[in-house]
């Protein structure tokens, strides 16, 4: 869907551009070959996983789901969450249109379905990647890739749910 249209685009057309508090996700999806996907971001050029805003009549799930596939066009085979990032440090975005939000993100490991991935209006490319090659890909306004990463090698060594 994008943004414009969405929940969250719907409060800032009466609240503005002030800090505003929106939870959303962070899904690390990945074939069964275990590459994982990356998009190239229409709106800054760098190079992420997938993620985005709740809906109003969304579980941290269904939203996760929602994403990867309004994001990828595939659905997931096993889903689990492996943490959460809250810190205001991380979670705090300032859009270059002046919008403010803090959105602590629910993170995911998704295994998708078999399937070729679609062409989103939020991406001008994407990629599948080697686990250790996702850190190397990403640019600017990357910091839940890059803190979702670290938290899923995290939870590979240990199994245990992290918080940031």
């Amino acid at each position: 869907m994008g943004f414009v249209g969405s929940d969250l685009w719907k409060l800032r057309q009466k609240w503005g551009q002030g800090l505003t508090l929106w939870p959303g996700v962070t899904v690390i999806a990945m074939n069964k070959d275990g590459k994982i996907w990356m998009g190239k971001r229409a709106d800054n050029g760098g190079w992420s996983i997938v993620g985005g805003f709740f809906e109003m009549s969304d579980s941290a799930e269904s939203c996760a789901r929602r994403e990867v596939k309004e994001e990828l066009g595939l659905g997931i085979e096993e889903l689990e969450m492996i943490g959460i990032i809250t810190d205001p440090k991380l979670t705090y975005i300032k859009y270059p249109n002046g919008d403010e939000v803090q959105s602590p993100s629910y993170v995911f490991v998704a295994v998708l379905k078999d399937g070729t991935p679609h062409q989103d209006d939020e991406h001008t490319d994407y990629k599948w990647v080697e686990i250790e090659e996702v850190l190397h890909q990403i640019g600017k306004g990357s910091m839940y890739t890059t803190t979702a990463m670290e938290m899923y090698e995290n939870w590979l060594e240990t199994e245990e749910f992290q918080i940031k």
